[in-house]
C-alpha cells in the first residue's frame, strides 16, 4: 500500500550509513546522500515517489557552503506545490535563525541528535507514513473514499469499512509492531482487526476491553492495558487472551456522532526481536500525525455519504459532457480550417484525428442528452419509458454482428446464452452492448493466451430483474486499474482497431455504457472479474430494475 521513499540527507558518513540500514531493516526503502549535489538528483529520480526528507540542519558542503538542510527542503517544497514530502530535521545545533528556516519549511519535528535516539526518529519516520497514507488529497484517496462511501449502508458501516480497507493495510505497512483496531459503534457493532493474531470470537474480552480503552478519561492519552483490570472475570480463556495485551498501549484515534476508534501496539520483546518498537513511546508520537489525519479522512467518507452515488455520477457525466463537446468541436473547426487552407496532409492520420474529434462532439452530444432528461426530472416524476422491452439476446447478436463485420471470423466467437426483456429503447442498449464487446474483444485478441478466443454473454430474468452478463478470458488487469475502469477515457478503445465503427463513444466504452445504465435506466453496471477463480478473465455484469419499477 505504502510505497514511498525515505531520502536521508546527512554529511556525517557513519550516522547516515547507520540511519539507512535501520530504516532499511525495518522494512522502509530508503536513499542516501551526503552532499547537496547528489540530494538534489535523488529528488529528480524519486519524483512523486519522494515521501519523507530527514535533513541534517548543518551541512558540512564545500561546494555549497551557504546552503542547509532546511534550504534544500525549501527548494524541493517550492518545485512540489501539489504532493509534496514530509520534511524532519535533525541537529546537533540550535541556532535561532536555523529554527526560524524550519518553521518556514514547515517541518514535521526538529530533533536534536543529542536528545533524540535512532529510534525516536524512525518512529517520527512511521508516523510520517502513515499521515501521508491517510491524506485525502494522496492520488487515488478522492476515488478509495467514494467507493466506501457508495458501498455503506449507514454511518456505522462506513467507519467499519474505513477501519477494514484504510487503517488496518496502512499500520501493516508501516506500524512495525503487532496491532490492534478497536471500533465501537452506535448498533452496538464492534470490530477487533489487525495483524496480532487476536482471535475474535472472545466477544466479551473485546467489549470490556473496548469498554476501558474507549472510556471517558481515555479520549486523547494513550491507554496502557493492564490485565488486572478485569478483575471481575473468571473465563479461565478470556484471562489467556487478555495476558497477550499486557503491556499494549491503545492510541485514541477518533470519536464522533455513534462511534469511537483506537489502536492498539502491543509491546514489543526486544530480546526476542530487536526492531520492534515500544508500544507506549510509539503511541506518544504517533498520536499527533494519526489523530488529525483519521478524522479529516473519516469526516470526507461520511460526509460523502450523503450525496447518492448517482448524484456524483451526474456531476462527473455533466462535466464529462462539457469536455467532449468543447475539444471535439475545437478540434474539429482547427482541422476544417487546415483543410481549407491544403495545410494538412491528406493520409491516415489527418483521417484519425477527423473521426475522433466526431467521436468526441457526437459522444459529449449524447452525454448532454442524459443530463438533460435528468435535469428534467424529479424524485417523483421520471421521464416517460419507453413501452415496448428489447430482448437483449437478438440485441447482443445484432451488436456482435456490427463488431466482427471486418474482422477474420475464426479470430473470435460469442457463446450466447438465455435471453431476458429489457424497457428501454433498442439505441441506448445497442450502445451498452457493443461498447462492452468492443472492449471485450479488444482484451481478447491482444492476450498471448492459448485459450480459445471466446467471449460469453448470458442473459437471465432474476427476481430483481434482468440481468447480462459478459465474460472473457484475457489476461486480467490489476486491481489498481480496474478501479478506474468506468472512469471517463481510462480503458479507451484504440481507434486503428474500429476505424470504421461509426458509433459514438469509442474512446470512451465502458464509461457511456455505464452511464446509459445507471443515470437513464437506474440499473448497475458492476465489475464482478474478481468472482472468476485464478488471475484470467473479466466479468461484466448488468442488472436492470424489473419493467414494472421502471414504468412506475
Amino acid at each position: 500500500m505504502i510505497s514511498d521513499t525515505i531520502l536521508i540527507v546527512e554529511d556525517n558518513d557513519s550516522q547516515r550509513l547507520a540511519l539507512h540500514t535501520a530504516l532499511e531493516m525495518r522494512g522502509f526503502s530508503v536513499e542516501s546522500a551526503g552532499s547537496v549535489e547528489s540530494a538534489r538528483a535523488l529528488v529528480n529520480k524519486l519524483g512523486d515517489k519522494l515521501g519523507v526528507m530527514i535533513l541534517d540542519m548543518r551541512l558540512e558542503d564545500r561546494q555549497y557552503p551557504s546552503i542547509t538542510g532546511a534550504d534544500l527542503g525549501l527548494e524541493v517544497r517550492a518545485s512540489r506545490p501539489a504532493w509534496r514530502p514530509e520534511f524532519l530535521i535533525t541537529s546537533a545545533f540550535s541556532e535561532v535563525d536555523y529554527y526560524r528556516l524550519a518553521v518556514e519549511l514547515g517541518v514535521a519535528a526538529y530533533l536534536h541528535k543529542e536528545e533524540h535516539t535512532q529510534n525516536q526518529v524512525i518512529r517520527h519516520v512511521r508516523g510520517l507514513m502513515l499521515r501521508r497514507a491517510l491524506s485525502v488529497e494522496r492520488p487515488g484517496a478522492a476515488e478509495e473514499i467514494g467507493v466506501i462511501a457508495d458501498a455503506s449502508r449507514d454511518r456505522a458501516d462506513a467507519v467499519l469499512r474505513f477501519c477494514r480497507q484504510v487503517l488496518a493495510p496502512a499500520f501493516e505497512a508501516v506500524a512495525g509492531v503487532p496491532f490492534v483496531i478497536l471500533a465501537t459503534v452506535v448498533n452496538g457493532v464492534t470490530i477487533c482487526i489487525g495483524n496480532a493474531n487476536l482471535p475474535e470470537s472472545e466477544d466479551p474480552v473485546y467489549k470490556t476491553l473496548q469498554g476501558l480503552v474507549h472510556g471517558e478519561a481515555n479520549r486523547t492519552h494513550p491507554f496502557v492495558f493492564d490485565s488486572a483490570k478485569l478483575g471481575g472475570m473468571d473465563n479461565a480463556q478470556a484471562w489467556s487472551i487478555a495476558e497477550r495485551f499486557r503491556d499494549t498501549a491503545f492510541l485514541p484515534l477518533s470519536s464522533g456522532r455513534g462511534f469511537t476508534l483506537s489502536v492498539g501496539f502491543l509491546d514489543g520483546d526486544a530480546g526476542q526481536n530487536p526492531l520492534r518498537e515500544n508500544a507506549l513511546e510509539l503511541c506518544k508520537v504517533l498520536g499527533g500525525y494519526l489523530r488529525p489525519a483519521v478524522v479529516e479522512h473519516l469526516l470526507t467518507v461520511l460526509t460523502q455519504l450523503g450525496v447518492s452515488a448517482i448524484q456524483r455520477r451526474r456531476e462527473v457525466l455533466r462535466a464529462t459532457a462539457r469536455l467532449c463537446l468543447f475539444i471535439g468541436q475545437e478540434q474539429l473547426d482547427v482541422l476544417s480550417d487546415a483543410e481549407d487552407s491544403d495545410e494538412a496532409p491528406r493520409g491516415l492520420h489527418f483521417r484519425r484525428l477527423q473521426s475522433l474529434a466526431e467521436d468526441l462532439r457526437d459522444t459529449g452530444e449524447m452525454l448532454t442528452s442524459l443530463t438533460d432528461d435528468e435535469d428534467k426530472e424529479t424524485e417523483t416524476t421520471r421521464a416517460t419509458p419507453p413501452e415496448r422491452t428489447v430482448s437483449m439476446s437478438r440485441l447482443v447478436s445484432s451488436a456482435w454482428e456490427e463488431i466482427v463485420r471486418n474482422q477474420p471470423k475464426d479470430q473470435i466467437a460469442i457463446d450466447l446464452d438465455g435471453d431476458c426483456k429489457v424497457l428501454a429503447t433498442r439505441e441506448d442498449l445497442f450502445i451498452v452492448a457493443s461498447r462492452l464487446l468492443q472492449w471485450l474483444a479488444r482484451r481478447r485478441v491482444e492476450a498471448s493466451s492459448e485459450m480459445p478466443h471466446l467471449i460469453s454473454v448470458r442473459c437471465t430474468e432474476t427476481p430483481d430483474g434482468p440481468q447480462v452478463t459478459l465474460e472473457d478470458r484475457s489476461r486480467r488487469l490489476p486491481e489498481r486499474l480496474r478501479r478506474q475502469l468506468f472512469f471517463p477515457f481510462s480503458q479507451a478503445v484504440p481507434l486503428s482497431v474500429l476505424e470504421k465503427d461509426k458509433g459514438p463513444g469509442i474512446h470512451l466504452p465502458l464509461y457511456l455504457a455505464k452511464m446509459i445504465v445507471e443515470v437513464k435506466y437506474r440499473g448497475r453496471l458492476e465489475d464482478r472479474s474478481d468472482e472468476i477463480e485464478g488471475d484470467a478473465g473479466h466479468r461484466f455484469v448488468i442488472s436492470f430494475p424489473k419493467p414494472d419499477t421502471l414504468a412506475k
